[in-house]
Order: C-alpha cells, then structure tokens, then sequence
C-alpha cells in the first residue's frame, strides 16, 4: 500500500516512519538544503530512495537507492518494487542508513564545523577581550 500523509504531526510521522518499508523523496530543484525527512527515514531504518541531485547526491550509495532526476513513474514503480521483495537489501540499507545517522547527528556536523573554522576547543571556551 501506498500512503500519502499530506501534513503530519511530529507523533504521527515517527508512526508512519516506524511502518515504513520504503520511503521517497524525489526533488527537481533545490535551495540548497537537506531534507530532514530523509534523514529522519535514514535514521529510522527506512529503505530510502532519493533524487541522484544537490545534498541528496551525497547520502552513502549504501544507506540511499539514487535515482536520476528524469525518473519515470514506471521506473519508480520498479525501484520501489525490487527494494520491497528484496529483504536482504532493505537490511542492509537499514543497518548502513543507521550507522550513518549516528555518525551525522548534530553535535557531528557542530564539531564538523567548528575544525572547518579552525576553532580549538580553547578558542571556544576562551571569552572575547573586552573592548
């Protein structure tokens, strides 16, 4: 079965992410921005089927199934068909989609950040001179 939940709240997304075999998010055009959604299907151990385009492009080939932007509704068909009848695929999606999400979560991407910035932990902690 297919369902199209339109806007959820924040309990009844973690219950359709908790019942989700396959989840898609197909973009055409971005602002530059990752889905949260998709992250939150990563996490969950959704098998994720995402556009081959922008910060989507970069998901682990293992933890994502990418699809070019020119997808047909039939090609789709068939990519969400195999990722459902194939079990061991949609395992190892998850297990691999899940040690990403733990190695990706915010404090990750703050750390990330901060040595993108050249900030050591004693620049952080070190107060600005007064002016």
């Amino acid at each position: 079965a297919i369902t199209v939940t339109g806007y959820a709240t924040d309990d009844d997304f973690t219950a359709a992410l908790d019942r989700t075999l396959v989840a898609v998010q197909l973009r055409e055009t971005t602002n530059g921005e990752s889905s949260g959604a998709v992250a939150d299907a990563i996490a969950a151990g959704a098998a994720v089927v995402v556009t081959d385009f922008a910060a989507q492009a970069e998901l682990p080939n293992d933890a994502v199934h990418k699809v070019p932007r020119a997808i047909t509704a039939a090609e789709l068909a068939d990519v969400v068909d195999e990722l459902i009848a194939d079990d061991a695929r949609r395992t190892a999606m998850a297990a691999a989609g899940r040690r990403y999400a733990a190695t990706n979560d915010i404090a990750a991407a703050a750390r990330r950040l901060l040595d993108a910035l050249a900030l050591g932990p004693v620049s952080r902690c070190t107060p600005a001179p007064p002016v």
